[in-house]
């Protein structure tokens, strides 16, 4: 509306069995407060759910439990820069499925090449580029552990216990970083 340059919308938001750039989300909860061209969640409440979703349907493991649950202090949309912010995000997920989210298909699908038996231990913080190919904006963390994860290094199988480490996206490149675990 013209002349409307100067308004806060604020509220609580929820909403049950959707998709959310593919994934299938159980349930989702966040206080909100839109400014123009900007949209703050707080106390966000996620649950992904990994059944009709076909991202372990190509490995031998089947998600235990059949859902994630993440929590997040805030996730700001601005509008202006074309960016989300993720603040504090936190829980246990498969690390594929929390960025093909946000950062969308290609890094998922990097992530697809480290098969988890059970959902990891994910903490991320960070800035993702939603408009922008070169991604000029995203600077992401991502750190996540966990038991086991099957890897292909240099065409082998190589398999994993105890395994960390941490997952920086920035511009176009993904990074994995500290990658430590012990093989068995």
């Amino acid at each position: 509306v013209d002349g409307w340059d100067d308004y806060e919308i604020t509220g609580k938001a929820s909403g049950k069995n959707a998709r959310y750039n593919k994934i299938p989300v159980e349930s989702a909860y966040a206080q909100f407060k839109y400014i123009p061209k900007e949209l703050t969640l707080s106390d966000v409440r996620l649950t992904i759910l990994y059944t009709g979703y076909d991202m372990l349907a190509k490995t031998k493991v089947t998600p235990s439990p059949a859902k994630g649950v993440f929590t997040a202090r805030s996730i700001i949309n601005d509008e202006t820069k074309s960016t989300i912010r993720i603040n504090g995000l936190s829980g246990r997920g498969y690390p594929e499925l929390l960025l093909r989210m946000f950062a969308g298909e290609k890094i998922g699908d990097e992530l697809a090449k480290f098969v988890f038996y059970q959902p990891p231990s994910i903490t991320a913080n960070g800035i993702v580029d939603l408009v922008d190919k070169d991604m000029s904006h995203t600077n992401m963390r991502v750190n996540f552990s966990g038991d086991r994860v099957d890897y292909s290094f240099m065409g082998k199988p190589l398999n994993l216990a105890g395994v960390s480490g941490e997952v920086h996206l920035s511009k176009t490149k993904l990074h994995i970083n500290g990658l430590k675990g012990r093989i068995w």
